[in-house]
């Protein structure tokens, strides 16, 4: 998508857009680094927001365009691949490389949104552990070689005369250009085996849905915006979850403070301590296996006890429900009747708007009864009919049990392995690493070396998915394109191009050349047939360059969906849970890395969890009563086991957690890999097996063993049992809250009895023009950090080390404060992002001896990094904390000089100062966004719109919590929400005028805990 297609068109075929660049296997040197700067003509063949141009070959500068400005801006639509959410991107251009990513506000899905991993992914492409040609492998050791030894390798076991599985590993794929050719290719080639899986995936959902609603039916997309009541039935629906953005985005809709009739309730039940339950208005300490009890608790009291079923039980569903009570699960959870019955009085309240969602890690027959329970109280009304998933489910356990069996027996001759990592990622008991050394050839196309490459024959390097085509159908009604923004920096392919060349059919026996671009033609044929008639537009040419300009094209699914749900099904999926005695493991995705793919990035790896603001590691979180039980305190060492599998944590003491339950993360403990995330935490994969619920997994022991283990945390301030600081944060209202009922009775109350006495020894500042202003919601903020990740990527901001964090030396601009009140077993937790509040009076100023930090005339507290000797005193006078001194130079610091290497001098940011060692750095309102828009005013002659000006972090705020604007204009949404009752400023008394206004919490709880 370019905003810079002003000019003349150029006429050159599109077709000729993405020129190979590197077939020598090179790396970066002097001379490709500036012919690289310049590659800025002709990235991609698409164009973008104004009229499409065919930008022709990439060319180096010497030979640049006429219609190309060094130093201007250029983004191009594209689609995130990095998981099968598929959401639509916006990739920042300067020079021809990219430097940027934000969602693209066209995409119906995302929204303009995209999560802390998409946002800190453009990290990967310049990566220096990037694989830059081919390799062999043998005896655990890498060998160059060139693409013809692979390709010849691939042939001969392609063609091989017998009927031996050939089998293909890779991620579920949204892309229908390519599930369209696998299923042609299975068709010709029967013995071919294509295995999409995640280790993480919607499996057990879609088997639910599947036994519910028919084999031919798929699970639908749902008003989250609509919703008035959620229960989030352990599942961390706006944290980790498959589908987060799209929710994030609608669930915060119904969180608007100028619309309190709307706002909705959500519940919480969950056994660890997630985002979505921190985040709740009511939270339940609920261990996972009885998920199950409590489903068919509610399903009993309301067809049951209550009659207020809008879907008759039949007989058998009958006998199985009245055998589970709300009072009989509070018996034996331990959990508040009281509070169970809460949930049921507002699902049956609420009917029509209410919704029951299941955690991803919960077996199918939890989901077989939250979708009758769904059925029971109308939230069958939130599913949209003309929005279904439309992606390949992912392949189970199972299937991959026979899969790795066959490889072990010989009865596969290749095996395939694109960017998934099964050596490391699935259960141990299906023995994966033994099924690839007993394969005859193994390839692994990926961008890193892994576990799994080290065990393949060859490693067959690919394309970074920003120097990709493709194209993605989430949903039935979304199609969106995947395009290069950079041409390739090494000698790699596009994976898709790569199995194009493998299984094409043989021309008089002989295979076909590799071509290139061949998925890129294979994506627009497909378009041309299959998605241009859905859209009933302009002649194709015209639809195709305007589908590349929008990155994404909505249509009108054929048929609408119909719900209507099978009872004569469900009765045998309802088996009781297995119950086991001993402590339950909950292992779960991490909240940065997922699993583990990403654990190479550094800016992931410190970006602080949102729950525990542990950087650099994973560990295991007990509660308080659990943790005094086993003998163990924050640090120490614990030995997890169940089945004989175990795995050696460090242990944090985590107020909230359900007692008698570990929970822990996966992508941790990595081997056989780059610096950054080699032994980094420790891998728990060993825990898992596969069988029904691989990631909650009952019956295990723990024990203390020897040694403690420090973790790396940005905040530790808390205390439960010390008066002097025990809900500090709401006495001196740094977080200032209330209840919804409240709010209702007297708007005003949140500001009663504050009476001002305010002086002033310097004389006000004038803003003649633009005053610049933040505001933030904390009813919508839930806490996680993807403003960190758009902040770090925007502003070049460094990564330190789990050393220096430790230190308390991270170098965020902006944090996620995370607080806690009340007891450690219920928690009321609250968040705030804090960064520089731009105080109008601000302390920070008038201590500084060389007058480095300066007010300018627009209300920015500036930074002069040249001016600034490294005093200090600054950061001394802040009582907010949010500036940062770069005690050393980091990126040389940091594994030996990692991140100083020559291709990540190409992701640097250039509106923005790479800042040297010694110099004081903080939040800047993006200064250099603020510029772009004035010089643009003056370039076209007409005043500057402060409402074209969006920070990184407003822009990446996946829930619209953050507001920025023009404070001088009283019709901007700043204004109005500086103005709002609701509206605080933190330490108000210091009188420092602080430029960013937070909007106070409500808790929609009941009456009766107001």
């Amino acid at each position: 998508m370019s905003t810079t297609n002003r000019r003349k068109p150029n006429t050159k075929r599109a077709d000729e857009q993405v020129a190979r660049t590197d077939e020598t296997g090179e790396g970066i040197s002097r001379r490709k680094f500036f012919a690289l700067l310049g590659a800025s003509a002709a990235v991609a063949s698409a164009a973008g927001c104004a009229d499409y141009q065919d930008r022709g070959k990439i060319v180096p500068h010497n030979k640049r365009p006429n219609e190309a400005r060094p130093g201007e801006i250029v983004r191009y639509a594209s689609t995130c691949k990095l998981c099968s959410e598929a959401c639509g991107l916006l990739v920042k251009t300067v020079d021809g490389r990219p430097v940027h990513v934000e969602g693209n506000p066209d995409h119906p899905i995302s929204g303009g949104k995209i999560c802390e991993r998409g946002q800190a992914a453009i990290y990967d492409l310049y990566d220096p552990a990037r694989v830059r040609n081919p390799k062999r492998v043998g005896g655990g050791k890498y060998a160059d070689v060139g693409w013809k030894d692979v390709d010849d390798a691939v042939a001969k076991a392609f063609d091989a005369d017998d009927e031996r599985k050939i089998f293909l590993f890779a991620r579920p794929d949204a892309s229908p250009s390519l599930n369209k050719y696998i299923r042609e290719l299975k068709e010709r080639r029967p013995n071919v085996e294509t295995i999409f899986y995640e280790q993480f995936s919607q499996t057990s959902r879609t088997r639910a849905w599947k036994r519910c609603y028919g084999e031919g039916s798929a699970f639908p997309s749902i008003k989250w915006d609509e919703a008035k009541v959620v229960l989030a039935l352990d599942s961390d629906l706006l944290g980790a979850e498959i589908g987060k953005v799209e929710r994030r985005r609608l669930f915060a809709k119904t969180r608007d403070v100028g619309r309190t009739v709307n706002f909705s309730r959500l519940y919480a039940v969950e056994g660890a301590a997630t985002l979505t339950g921190f985040f709740a208005d009511e939270r339940i300490r609920l261990r996972p296996e009885f998920a199950f009890d409590l489903a068919l608790a509610l399903v009993n009291e309301i067809a049951n006890v209550r009659n207020e079923s809008t879907v008759p039980l039949s007989s058998e569903l009958y006998d199985i429900a009245k055998t589970y009570t709300l009072a009989k699960v509070a018996e034996e959870s331990g959990v508040d009747a009281k509070k169970l019955r809460r949930v049921a009085d507002d699902l049956t309240g609420a009917r029509g708007k209410a919704i029951v969602y299941a955690g991803d890690a919960l077996p199918e027959r939890v989901h077989v009864v939250v979708n009758l329970l769904n059925a029971m109280i109308d939230g069958e009304r939130l599913y949209r009919k003309n929005a279904i998933d439309a992606r390949e489910p992912a392949a189970d356990l199972a299937t991959l049990k026979r899969a790795a069996d066959a490889m072990r027996k010989g009865e596969a001759k290749l095996a395939i392995f694109w960017n998934v990592n099964p050596a490391y990622d699935l259960p141990a008991d299906l023995k994966f690493a033994e099924a690839i050394e007993k394969t005859p050839t193994t390839v692994a196309l990926a961008a890193l070396e892994n576990e799994t490459t080290k065990r393949c024959d060859f490693l067959a390097p690919i394309h970074h998915e920003l120097e990709c085509w493709g194209d993605a159908n989430p949903r039935s009604d979304v199609y969106s394109l995947r395009q290069p923004t950079i041409r390739p920096l090494y000698d790699t392919r596009q994976a898709e191009d790569a199995l194009l060349s493998w299984t094409a059919a043989r021309v008089n026996g002989e295979r076909p050349t590799f071509a290139p671009n061949a998925f890129r033609d294979l994506v627009k044929a497909y378009w041309k047939e299959t998605v241009h008639p859905l859209a009933k537009s302009a002649p194709f040419k015209a639809f195709w360059n305007a589908a590349l300009r929008a990155g994404v094209v909505r249509v009108t699914p054929k048929e609408e969906a119909e719900y209507l749900i099978r009872r004569e099904n469900l009765a045998e999926a309802m088996t009781p849970r297995k119950k086991r005695e001993g402590l339950t493991l909950i292992v779960a995705p991490s909240y940065a890395l997922g699993d583990g793919a990403l654990a190479n990035n550094g800016w992931l790896q410190e970006l602080p969890h949102p729950v525990t603001k542990i950087t650099w590691d994973n560990h295991a979180s007990l509660s308080k009563a659990t943790a005094e039980k086993l003998g163990v305190a924050t640090g120490d060492m614990i030995e997890a086991t169940i089945d004989g599998r175990s795995a050696t944590l460090p242990v944090l003491v985590q107020p909230g957690l359900a007692d008698g339950v570990i929970a822990m993360e996966t992508g941790y403990g990595r081997t056989d890999c780059p610096v950054v995330a080699e032994k980094v935490g420790t891998n728990v994969n060993p825990l898992v097996a596969s069988d029904e619920s691989p990631f909650v997994i009952t019956g295990a022991t723990a024990k203390k063993v020897a040694g403690s283990y420090p973790l790396a945390a940005t905040q530790d301030h808390y205390a439960f049992d010390d008066p002097l600081s025990k809900d500090r944060h709401t006495e001196r209202e740094i977080i200032q809250e209330g209840a919804l009922a409240d709010y209702k009775r007297n708007p005003a109350f949140l500001h009663e009895g504050w009476e001002p006495h305010m002086y002033q020894i310097y004389d006000p500042h004038d803003y003649p023009e633009e005053k610049w202003g933040m505001a933030i919601d904390l009813n919508k903020c839930i806490g996680c950090s993807t403003c960190v990740a758009a902040c770090d990527s925007e502003n070049n901001v460094p990564v330190v080390g789990k050393e220096e964090v430790a230190n308390g030396r991270e170098m965020h601009w902006m944090r996620i404060d995370r607080y806690y009140g009340g007891d450690p077993d219920e928690p009321r937790t609250s968040y705030q992002p804090m960064l520089c509040q731009h105080c109008d009076a601000a302390p920070c100023e008038n201590v500084c001896p060389v007058v480095a930090t300066t007010h300018s005339v627009d209300g920015l507290n500036q930074m002069v990094y040249n001016r600034c000797v490294g005093t200090r005193y600054c950061s001394n006078n802040c009582p907010y904390k949010v500036r940062r001194f770069n005690f050393y130079d980091y990126r040389r610091m940091l594994a030996d000089g990692y991140y100083e290497g020559e291709s990540m001098e190409l992701k640097r940011n250039p509106e923005v100062t790479v800042r040297s060692r010694g110099v004081m750095e903080k939040c800047t309102f993006c200064v250099q966004r603020i510029q772009d828009e004035r010089y643009r005013a003056a370039a076209e002659g007409r005043a500057l719109d402060a409402a074209n000006v969006r920070t990184a972090c407003q822009v990446a705020c996946p829930t619209d919590a953050i507001i920025f604007g023009d404070l001088n204009d009283e019709n901007s949404a700043i204004a109005e929400t500086r103005k709002h009752e609701l509206g605080y400023a933190v330490l108000k008394e210091m009188n420092t005028k602080p430029n960013v206004t937070y909007v106070a919490k409500l808790r929609n709880t009941h009456s009766e805990d107001a």
